[in-house]
């Protein structure tokens, strides 16, 4: 089954859950939570599909993690206050568990890819600005008057727009994702 079928399969299912909690003023608030999160983490995977571009493909990947994460969260809350029996409730949190590991390595590897790709663009454009290109295994530019060493292209590089080393990967507890 795709991802995208089990996604929703998944909200699906949190939605026949919601039958099942007291309508009381404390379960009407986790009925709405609940069902919000597990249908905006389907519609957030089907967007990151249409995506423009990779890193809206990671943001909408992102998304998608955080509000499975949330139903799972709601779901617990279900338990801790008693208004569910844990057995109601324990194949859904494995399902949001592995939703949120299958989400989290997918968005590694697209991180991956991007800073790849990133990287290759500002290799090239150094390359251009300078009009030199660096032997395999060489560690500095050469004849670039006023740029050389790895210093000197570190330089460069930062001054660079679109450098995307600085998201935001906090999504993980011991190297495994927070579900």
């Amino acid at each position: 089954m795709e991802l995208r079928d089990r996604i929703k399969r998944f909200a699906v299912r949190v939605f026949n859950l919601i039958d099942h909690i007291p309508d009381t003023p404390k379960g009407r608030v986790i009925q709405r939570q609940l069902a919000a999160a597990a249908s905006s983490a389907a519609a957030n995977y089907r967007a990151a599909q249409r995506s423009r571009s990779r890193a809206e493909f990671i943001s909408k990947l992102s998304t998608t993690f955080e509000e499975t994460d949330e139903s799972a969260f709601w779901m617990e809350m279900l338990v801790d206050t008693g208004m569910i029996r844990q057995r109601r409730v324990s194949s859904l949190q494995t399902e949001a568990g592995e939703l949120c590991a299958i989400i989290v390595a997918s968005r590694n590897t697209a991180r991956k890819n991007l800073r790849s790709q990133t990287e290759g663009q500002k290799k090239a454009y150094v390359e251009q600005l300078t009009g030199a290109t660096s032997a395999p295994g060489a560690t500095g530019v050469t004849g670039v008057t006023g740029v050389t060493g790895a210093t000197g292209v570190s330089s460069l590089v930062s001054l660079l727009p679109g450098d995307q080393n600085s998201a935001h990967g906090g999504s993980l507890d011991n190297g495994r994702p927070r579900c």
